[in-house]
């Protein structure tokens, strides 16, 4: 158990150098790949989803019923006066943010909790014209846009406003680094006119993130404790073994 501790610290360490050596790179807004193509940024990062093998995953039962717990508690006034209640989960890279929120996410208590459940991957280039849009067609709606310029906040919010109100939803913003609330601000507001019971799960990997956007409730997510990750190491032995 000690062992499979130790390699997972290693792994940890080994993520960390290479996220540090991708944000030194950040500040240029390119990489090159091996055929010395320049790779815009946002594409450079790989998207997520809400789908999970819920088989794959261990020893995160107890941070699951936690948030679980939390999305499902009584509504207060506070909530109505406030906004939507936000959950964030904040840990360094590699730990298992993403996929623990993608395990709430596909409970079935949770889905069937929530008549609305939207799942948005944001990353670095936080875009709230974007992020808004999404929602939209997340939700059900289609962007009603008139004319011939660019989409612009004015376009999107009373559109967003309008497919919120009313509905009991559950929204995922995954991979948030934006730290400017005059960006979350605006879309807060739209969102708040969601029924009341609606909740906003957030991941990110700066815990200034989290208190920028008012977050209702910090999930501090750790490593894995000894046995869950001896448990997948034994697993991951025998799958080599038998191939």
């Amino acid at each position: 158990m000690a062992f499979a501790s130790v390699r997972l610290r290693r792994i940890i360490e080994l993520k960390e150098r290479l996220d540090e050596i991708a944000n030194e790179k950040d500040e240029f807004q390119f990489v090159e790949n091996p055929r010395n193509e320049v790779i815009d940024e946002s594409r450079r990062r790989l998207e997520t989803s809400s789908f999970v093998d819920v088989l794959e995953v261990f020893g995160r039962d107890m941070d699951k019923n936690k948030i679980i717990e939390m999305l499902l508690s009584e509504s207060n006034q506070q909530e109505v006066v406030s906004g939507v209640p936000i959950v964030s989960i904040v840990a360094m890279p590699g730990i298992g943010k993403t996929t623990l929120a993608q395990l709430i996410f596909n409970d079935d208590i949770v889905k069937n909790h929530f008549n609305k459940r939207m799942w948005i991957h944001v990353s670095k280039s936080f875009d709230k014209v974007k992020v808004a849009m999404h929602i939209i067609r997340e939700i059900g709606g289609n962007i009603v846009h008139q004319g011939d310029h660019d989409i612009t906040w004015q376009d999107v919010h009373h559109q967003l406003t309008s497919f919120v109100d009313g509905k009991h939803f559950l929204l995922v913003l995954d991979d948030i680094w934006n730290e400017n609330p005059e960006e979350w601000d605006p879309l807060r507001r739209s969102l708040k006119y969601g029924s009341q019971g609606s909740r906003i799960i957030v991941t990110t990997r700066n815990e200034k993130v989290a208190v920028m956007m008012g977050t209702t409730y910090f999930h501090r997510l750790g490593v894995l404790p000894d046995e869950a990750c001896w448990f997948v190491e034994t697993l991951c032995l025998c799958w080599k073994a038998k191939r």
